[in-house]
């Protein structure tokens, strides 16, 4: 059995077209393409993209070396290199000063709209931490909105709502008294109300109170409290129904306050008034 022929490849066409081959493969590749006039007429397609793209390239090729590879060869290699065009080395760094121009305008503009914005959101952050300054929402009712804040997020909490729990009272009226200047600590056994603990918390003047307190069945109150600055308006008792949980607010003395959760209107009156007389016997 004879030795089977040795097929013309697509590489062969490559290495005839560029005479990277052998002469007797350079043979066998051209009887090749008198078998096959599909391959030949592919040769001469590829003959003519050659040409055109050394055609397209010839300017480049016979301008002096940039001034960025020259600087790169040894010393005496570029002694014996072809004379920068000085011109040319001018216009390219025009060019180049131009693009660092352009990038440093477009870093200005960006960062002139991250200031802009920042100075926006900054602007916005005293209305954003004071719930809602709107002139016709008086100090009192912001409280109360607080106090609304603090209680959804904290009463639901079953693992830490409290900073200070109610068996280290002692120690959470001194850390109210130092940070709010509020030492009081309302007592609700009366009404049936027993202490969880509490915390301090942003209010609208400076730091505030935040006290939870819980009934036989579980239900837990809320009692915000924030020493009122003098010139602050005095309110009276004043009541905010909600979905659920309904809160009364005021201003005793020099305190701001509010309760919110979920009691009956006899039972959030008496513990209303019981807040307000602790208050007064409280304040000097």
């Amino acid at each position: 059995m004879g030795k089977a022929p040795d097929p013309v490849t697509e590489a062969d066409l490559h290495g005839f077209l560029d005479e990277e081959i052998g002469p007797e493969r350079r043979a066998k590749v051209a009887e090749h393409l008198e078998q096959k006039p599909l391959d030949a007429a592919l040769i001469d397609t590829w003959r003519t993209q050659n040409e055109m793209v050394r055609g397209a390239f010839t300017r480049i090729a016979r301008e002096p070396i940039p001034l960025s590879l020259s600087l790169s060869q040894p010393l005496t290699a570029r002694a014996a290199a072809v004379p920068i065009n000085t011109r040319r080395l001018d216009l390219a760094r025009a060019a180049r000063q131009r693009r660092v121009a352009i990038a440093s305008a477009i870093a200005f503009l960006a960062g002139s709209i991250a200031v802009a914005t920042g100075a926006i959101i900054v602007q916005h952050l005293p209305s954003l931490f004071r719930l809602d300054a709107s002139p016709s929402i008086t100090v009192g009712r912001r409280v109360a909105m607080r106090a609304a804040a603090m209680y959804r997020t904290f009463a639901n909490d079953r693992t830490r709502p409290v900073e200070i729990s109610a068996a280290q009272k002692p120690e959470l009226g001194r850390w109210l008294s130092e940070r709010t200047g509020l030492s009081l600590i309302p007592d609700f056994s009366a009404e049936g109300l027993k202490l969880v603990g509490g915390r301090v918390t942003p209010g609208e003047f400076g730091a505030a109170g935040f006290l939870l307190y819980e009934t036989v069945t579980g239900e837990r109150i809320g009692v915000f409290m924030e020493r009122a600055p003098d010139d602050s308006m005095i309110e009276s008792l004043r009541a905010t129904p909600g979905d659920r949980n309904t809160s009364l607010y005021g201003r005793e003395k020099s305190t701001y306050w509010a309760i919110i959760g979920s009691l009956g209107d006899e039972w959030w009156k008496q513990v209303a008034l019981h807040l307000i007389n602790q208050i007064r016997a409280a304040s000097p």
